[in-house]
């Protein structure tokens, strides 16, 4: 412990030690300031952030989102991120009856303000098939690296068939 005083007296006693310390103060002072000012964020960095988080900047020309109201949401939502490639179907009366197709592939986003809820993208022309169902739907979830294109569905209605008889 005595030769530990001894060389810190000694090396306290070097000026050369002094400025070495206070150079290594003013450094880790310098370093500091820096971090904490680069790290505020501007007022314009969280206006364009807001702006970039609204679902409408995600709609290219000629599509609309149409909002869904999934039965599965709870499943899909542990699934996908904020966009997934799914097929859709209507969930009449209960899942094991299974229900009518009403679009393969389709682009589907979850709704950055509210991340229970879900859209899916459709071109214009096509958007009556789908408000045309009767909700809610259920989704499967799809590769999105196969190269098959979205359309949704148009019902198809029974043929009926009349037999006659001589």
């Amino acid at each position: 412990m005595k030769n530990i005083e001894r060389y810190l007296k000694s090396w306290w006693s070097q000026p050369l030690s002094k400025y070495l310390l206070i150079g290594l103060l003013a450094m880790a002072l310098l370093s500091i300031l820096i971090s904490s000012v680069d790290s505020k964020p501007t007022n314009e960095d969280s206006l364009s952030e807001k702006t970039v988080q609204t679902a409408d900047t995600f709609i290219p020309a000629g599509f609309v989102l149409v909002p869904i109201d999934l039965v599965n949401y709870e499943p899909v939502s542990g699934l996908i991120g904020d966009f997934a490639l799914v097929d859709l179907f209507t969930a009449k009366g209960s899942l094991q009856k299974g229900g009518e197709k009403i679009g393969s592939r389709l682009k589907m986003i979850r709704a950055p303000l509210n991340p229970q809820q879900f859209a899916v993208l459709v071109p214009e022309d096509e958007t009556h098939k789908i408000l045309q169902a009767e909700g809610p739907f259920f989704a499967t979830v799809l590769n999105p690296n196969s190269n098959q294109k979205s359309r949704v569905m148009t019902h198809k209605q029974k043929r009926k068939f009349v037999e006659y008889f001589n």
